[in-house]
């Protein structure tokens, strides 16, 4: 006689029915860890933290947690510069300088910058006025009559210097002559502004390779640094004693409505966008400077970025999707290729950052047509379409869903579905089991920190994914098991670690429902003969096969079988 007779658990395929599934698959696998083509539980979450009410961005930096109570996107500088930088919260882009105080608890802001300020430096917005305090002489043996003019800028905590103002009337002066230095206007606040940088222009010749090619050249040279409480200077720095050239004409700040911050991966360049389909690149290395010259205008509205492990930047929008690939050090929109996917996959989800996530394969995001994976500059994939057709999709409102990435699986949770789905075969090589399962949980936002580790926001508490220490209670149930004759099982036995709750559904009806002690024979009261059947298990121990015989000789028959 036939027996029934699992080895191996799989995962669900949502988009077949349960009869046509391959053999090992499971209509339903809820909470469960198949990793090893066995049933195991995942343990319980863990809460290491918890967060204001109406929070909806979290971030860990170190061992802190920093909570904003909007769509946020957060981006932090290199290690040896500790801060992090905001869009989406504030009215404006935010940096702060990360410092613990003396209890050992992180704190945004230090002794010179308290709390957050605006990224970037603003520039003064008039021109300083210089006045000689004597009239110039012109002595033909002495020749030292000479034009000058004055800027200044300002410098932030962060040593980062703003564009200049503009330029102050020019003045006619002698070498040792004192030009008083007035109308110099103190920084607007929330810039962090430190210091005030004055700088005179000075001009020579370039005599090149030839003495008969002489070329004239103006710079402006810092002649000194002032408190932002200073209003006025009296210059009289001499020539030879100026200090370093002005650089930055071309310094401009953030645009304030800038959306969207994402660092690049393997570089110090910045993006975000704004006004719909701009997108704006910070200055390689700079990342208080946005110049306008690097904007790109795409041809669709911008809903969220992602950066690829390859340096590209992967761009969700309403239409098609957008790969910008550009060397490390580019400064200009010129050196950056962009590259408009023809197929329509438009991101769904409009809280930026929440329906996309970079991992280490490409970048994923939610579309309407399931999820897609954007890798390099390959063309893009729909990645969920094995397991959901487009209509099965729908219904589980993709608008609301939310990401995360742990050991090479995307968490994907909208208000009313979530599953796990296998996407990192290379780095973590796994059975073949281990492709689609579902989870209970339904957290408002996930976050994978530098180590690799999710966590969860759910209710007011942060919580870390599989980091408890007891085991969370799974439920698995086979395929729509088909035989050839109809059947009756009067005897069973499960491998395994502990005790779970068994159920033998036949024809669709429970027919059987016991707590059941692995790795002894049981006993199945007579139900009836039936051609379909399915198993459902359910408990917080691990499962490795399953056999049901008509008889116990049957059953000893299929097990000495394997």
């Amino acid at each position: 006689m036939p027996a029934i007779h699992l080895n191996v658990f799989n995962g669900i395929v949502p988009r077949l029915h349960p009869s046509n599934l391959q053999a090992g698959y499971a209509e339903v696998a809820n909470d469960v860890s198949l990793a090893h083509g066995s049933l195991r539980p995942w343990r319980e979450l863990l809460g290491v933290a918890t967060v204001a009410s109406g929070t909806k961005t979290i971030y860990q930096y170190g061992c802190c947690w920093f909570t904003f109570d909007s769509c946020a996107d957060v981006a932090i500088w290199k290690p040896k510069c500790p801060r992090i930088m905001v869009t989406g919260w504030a009215p404006y882009p935010v940096v702060g300088a990360v410092s613990t105080d003396a209890n050992g608890n992180c704190v945004i802001g230090n002794a010179c910058c308290q709390g957050w300020s605006r990224l970037g430096v603003v520039a003064p917005s008039n021109a300083p006025t210089a006045t000689a305090t004597r009239s110039p002489i012109y002595d033909e043996k002495k020749q030292d009559l000479r034009v000058v003019s004055y800027v200044y800028t300002y410098e932030n905590c962060f040593c980062e210097e703003s564009a200049p103002s503009y330029v102050s009337n020019t003045v006619q002066i002698n070498e040792g002559t004192s030009v008083a230095i007035t109308g110099i206007l103190p920084p607007p606040e929330g810039w962090c502004i430190s210091k005030i940088n004055l700088y005179r222009s000075e001009s020579s010749y370039d005599i090149g390779t030839s003495k008969k090619v002489q070329t004239h050249e103006t710079n402006f040279f810092r002649i000194a640094q002032l408190e932002t409480s200073a209003t006025t200077f009296m210059d009289s720095v001499a020539a030879k004693d100026v200090g370093q050239v002005l650089s930055t004409y071309e310094t401009m700040p953030p645009p304030e409505d800038l959306k969207g911050l994402t660092a690049i991966y393997g570089g110090t360049t910045l993006a975000g966008f704004r006004a719909g389909n701009e997108l704006w690149f910070s200055r390689h290395g700079e990342s208080w400077n946005w110049p306008e010259a690097a904007m790109l205008a795409l041809d669709d509205n911008i809903i969220s970025l992602e950066s690829d492990p390859t340096g590209a930047l992967h761009v969700i929008t309403d239409g098609s999707p957008y790969t910008i690939v550009s060397p490390e050090d580019c400064n200009d929109r010129n050196c950056r290729q962009v590259i408009r996917h023809m197929e329509a996959l438009p991101g769904v989800v409009c809280c930026s950052g929440r329906g996309s996530i970079s991992t280490p394969v490409g970048t994923v995001y939610v579309s309407s047509y399931g999820l897609v994976l954007l890798s390099g500059n390959a063309a893009p994939v729909i990645i969920s379409q094995p397991w959901f057709a487009t209509d099965d999709w729908r219904k589980m409102k993709p608008e609301t869903m939310r990401l995360g990435y742990y050991a090479g699986s995307i968490f994907c949770v909208s208000d009313n579905y979530g599953f796990i789905l296998t996407l990192d075969d290379a780095t973590h090589p796994k059975w073949d089991t281990l492709k689609l399962s579902t989870i209970s949980d339904r957290p408002k936002e996930m976050f994978t920190n530098r180590q690799g580790e999710l966590f969860m926001h759910i209710g007011d508490e942060i919580f870390q994914w599989n980091a408890g220490k007891s085991f969370r209670p799974y439920t698995w149930r086979s395929k729509l098991i088909e035989t050839n004759t109809y059947f009756s099982g009067s005897a069973g036995k499960l491998e395994g670690t502990g005790s779970v709750d068994f159920t033998i559904y036949a024809s669709g009806r429970d027919v059987f429902s016991e707590k059941i002690k692995p790795n002894s024979i049981f006993r199945i009261p007579m139900y009836g003969r039936h051609s379909t059947h399915s198993l459902e298990i359910s408990g917080i121990y691990e499962i490795t096969r399953v056999y049901i015989a008509p008889s116990v000789n049957d059953l000893k028959e299929a097990i000495g079988n394997g």
